[in-house]
């Protein structure tokens, strides 16, 4: 659907991709998605049958470990407690996370959980989503220069 309603082109993630502006990781299910210290995006198979794949957990945890203050997690519609933990970890490490708020999803399990953990910064309707995203990514950029960790090309 992403790649139906924007530029961005959406594709099975691959072994050891680099990620790039305009594209998209689909995982597969029994696989998971981790980004490695160089952002450097892996999928790698499930250990156990009985473990959910793919992971919102384990991938945003992989992006806040690597990416720390400028991670942006965004948590969507979904059932169960995928991505609270994951939500957390962006916040500790200095990130900002995103939920879909309760109106506009179809199932709030999710966003619920992460929100019930404090791990939420901010809860916007879908339609709010991509300009939410802008603004987070706009502020992080900013506060980056002003410390001297980023230089515009």
């Amino acid at each position: 659907m992403l790649g139906e309603r924007s530029r961005i082109t959406v594709a099975r993630g691959g072994r050891r991709r680099l990620p790039h502006a305009r594209r998209g990781e689909r995982v597969p299910g029994s696989q998971h998605l981790t980004v490695g210290p160089h952002g450097e995006v892996t999928l790698r198979p499930a250990q156990l049958p009985s473990e959910d794949a793919p992971s919102a957990d384990l991938a945003m945890t992989s992006v806040a470990e690597h990416a720390r203050l400028l991670a942006i997690g965004v948590v969507l519609t979904g059932m169960g407690r995928d991505a609270a933990l994951g939500a957390a970890a962006i916040r500790k490490f200095g990130g900002i996370v995103i939920a879909q708020d309760e109106a506009s999803s179809v199932v709030y399990g999710m966003p619920r959980a992460a929100a019930d953990m404090g791990s939420v910064d901010a809860m916007v309707p879908l339609s709010d989503l991509a300009e939410t995203m802008l603004a987070c990514v706009g502020d992080l950029l900013s506060h980056q220069l002003k410390v001297g960790h980023a230089r515009l090309a």
